[in-house]
């Protein structure tokens, strides 16, 4: 969204008010916007090379011109379950580390493919590693899509590189410590952990395929590895309270 549309989606948006006073604001200068990234009417295969929007990098190098740091986005689409509550874009995978090793090789060609296009090279002060579930995304496989953005784009000195962790990863990883170890030595310096509740019954209405207890075993390492981060919750559910999340 653009500045101006957030301003009137603020001034439209009924009980606004009521979230802004509790310190709950959505504008483009100071909090997170969230939208659902890809939309799912662009997530489809091309069969043929004329069957990308011919537009597509004439768009992207209008970013490049700006002269202005922006982001680079990398979605995972891939989840071992659905949880309830989910509108993006993603497949579910019972063993995802086929399909998973199938999608990172056309991203890598789309990440070199891209910066050949530009005809200028941006700054890049943040990048965002999302999903699906990125957690289950081996630590070799993480590093070598950053040391390829390394390459093929001019990061910044202070460039936030942010990995979304689901507290399963406990079970999905082998050695969680090694995987926390290896990915900041690759680059990633936020964790944004995936909790969504407290609350053991409406995890497993959700199916969200985790305890509460494993999330904080995950966030301690998390701050045992020196990682900037936060945690994801969700208000809204049936019967929840504003006590439940304190």
């Amino acid at each position: 969204m653009l500045h101006n549309d957030l301003v009137l989606f603020n001034q439209n948006k009924p009980g606004i008010k009521r979230l802004h006073a509790k310190g709950i604001l959505k504008t483009s200068l100071s909090k997170f916007c969230l939208v659902c990234y890809p939309p799912r009417d662009a997530c489809k295969i091309a069969e043929k090379s004329e069957e990308i929007e011919p537009n597509l990098f004439d768009k992207i190098n209008e970013f490049g011109s700006q002269k202005k740091p922006i982001t680079i986005y990398i979605h995972i689409p891939f989840c071992t379950r659905l949880c309830t509550f989910c509108n993006f874009f993603l497949k579910v995978e019972k063993e995802p580390n086929k399909a998973i090793a199938n999608y990172l090789e056309f991203l890598k060609k789309e990440i070199v493919l891209t910066s050949k296009k530009l005809k200028e090279k941006p700054i890049i002060d943040s990048i965002f590693f999302g999903g699906g579930t990125p957690s289950l995304l081996q630590a070799k496989q993480i590093s070598e899509i950053i040391t390829l953005l390394k390459e093929n784009f001019s990061l910044s000195k202070q460039c936030e590189i942010t990995l979304e962790v689901h507290p399963e990863i406990l079970r999905m990883q082998n050695d969680l410590n090694h995987f926390f170890k290896s990915i900041r030595k690759a680059g990633i310096n936020r964790i944004s952990l995936g909790l969504q509740s407290n609350n053991e019954q409406i995890l497993k209405e959700t199916k969200r395929g985790h305890s509460t207890q494993e999330a904080i075993e995950v966030f301690k390492l998390i701050k045992k590895f020196g990682f900037s981060s936060n945690i994801d919750l969700m208000y809204g559910f049936k019967d929840q309270s504003l006590e439940s999340l304190k």
